[in-house]
């Protein structure tokens, strides 16, 4: 191949990729918009952007995990993935724990992960992780309305 075609393939991939990133930036900021409008009635406690859901322990280890938006309301935490657009909403009436773990589900991303343990719809206990900038606010601001 010549150089000519490489610079060409480089100059498209990262090309792309810019657009994918610029679309995914606008797509986050309306889905935020959205959820803070949606939820305008709430207190909105804590959010995070761009979480990274490691999966719920009742659905196993070969679910969708993803990034998406995490809202904190004095009434419940609410997690809503980008693609695709799954929601999960936790009322903080049934969470028993919460803490940090460095893996979930035999997952890790190398940093510290806010787990939330509660009770699922069924009565059953079950966990949920969640990568976060920083866990260390989001445990202070969950103990809190506990």
């Amino acid at each position: 191949m010549s150089l000519n075609i490489l610079i060409i393939i480089a100059v498209a991939v990262f090309g792309a990729l810019f657009i994918f990133l610029f679309s995914l930036k606008k797509i986050v900021k309306r889905r935020v918009q959205t959820l803070f409008n949606r939820f305008s009635d709430c207190n909105i406690i804590e959010h995070e952007r761009f979480a990274n859901c490691l999966g719920i322990e009742s659905r196993g280890l070969t679910q969708i995990r993803g990034n998406g938006v995490l809202i904190l309301t004095e009434e419940f935490i609410f997690f809503q993935m980008i693609i695709p657009k799954n929601e999960i909403l936790i009322p903080i009436k049934d969470i028993r724990k919460t803490g940090v773990v460095f893996s979930h589900l035999k997952k890790t991303k190398g940093q510290k992960l806010l787990k939330i343990i509660y009770t699922n719809k069924k009565g059953k206990k079950d966990s949920i992780a969640f990568v976060v900038n920083d866990v260390d606010i989001w445990i202070d601001k969950l103990r809190a309305i506990q």
